[in-house]
This record gives structure tokens, C-alpha cells and sequence, in this order.
């Protein structure tokens, strides 16, 4: 998660001074409250596990990518950028496996990411090997 905090305060940092930090307070977006901020700890904990355990190199599938950007969505860490972050990230990530990948951001995955609903998600995503 220190690698999305870094994404999102390259991105930001134009913008905001609080560009790479985690939102203060407890987030809602029309009727979904996000995680609260309380319990931090474990959404960082539990993503960083889930990344742990997938292989370090090779290819991964569009549900691998697609339980990350569930998490990461429900997690919120930051007031504004959250998408965008997410999706360089995720695209970073993918080099990493020898891949590139597509998600679109579209109304199918914005009710996707509302609903949680990851084989949608992955049904959604584009995944490409990359020459080495």
C-alpha cells in the first residue's frame, strides 16, 4: 500500500498538499460509506497480504486484479483520486507481471465496484503479456 500512497502523491501533488496521505476522517459517496478510518490498519494489512500471496512474477488472472481493485475501492484511503490511483497502480502491478491491462473506466464498473461485484469486474478487464 506504501507504493499506492506514492502513486497518488505523484499524481496529486500539483493539486493537493495532502497528496499521498490518508483521508482523516470516515468517507461516504451517496449511499456507500467506505471503510472507516479507524481501521486503517486492517484494510492496509489485509491488501498487503492478499498481494503478498500472489506470485511475485508471472502471469496473473483478471480476477487476481480484479479482488485488488474490489479492496482497494472499498478501502478508500483518500479524499479525492482514489480511481485514478488505483488504476495506475493496478497498471505498475501488471508490468511487474509481464502484463498490461485494461479497465475501463465505464458505468459497467462503476456499478460493479457499488455492487462488489468481482467477477464483473474481471469480466471487464483486459489483460495483455508484454514483451520482456
Amino acid at each position: 500500500m506504501e507504493d499506492l500512497k506514492k502513486v497518488h502523491q505523484i499524481i496529486f501533488s500539483p493539486l493537493y498538499e495532502w497528496a499521498g496521505h490518508y483521508r482523516k476522517n470516515d468517507f461516504r459517496k451517496g449511499n456507500t460509506l467506505f471503510f472507516p478510518r479507524e481501521r486503517f490498519d486492517y484494510a492496509e494489512e489485509d491488501i498487503n497480504e492478499v498481494i503478498s500471496n500472489l506470485p511475485k512474477k508471472g502471469l496473473l488472472s483478471a480476477e487476481n486484479y480484479a479482488s485488488l481493485i474490489d479492496k482497494i475501492n472499498f478501502f478508500h484511503p483518500f479524499r479525492e483520486g482514489n480511481g485514478r490511483s488505483t488504476r495506475t497502480f493496478l497498471q505498475l502491478f501488471a508490468l511487474e507481471h509481464g502484463q498490461a491491462i485494461d479497465y475501463p473506466l465505464s458505468n459497467d464498473a462503476i456499478v460493479a465496484e457499488n455492487e462488489a461485484d468481482v467477477a464483473q469486474i474481471a469480466s471487464l478487464i483486459k489483460i495483455e503479456a508484454v514483451a520482456e
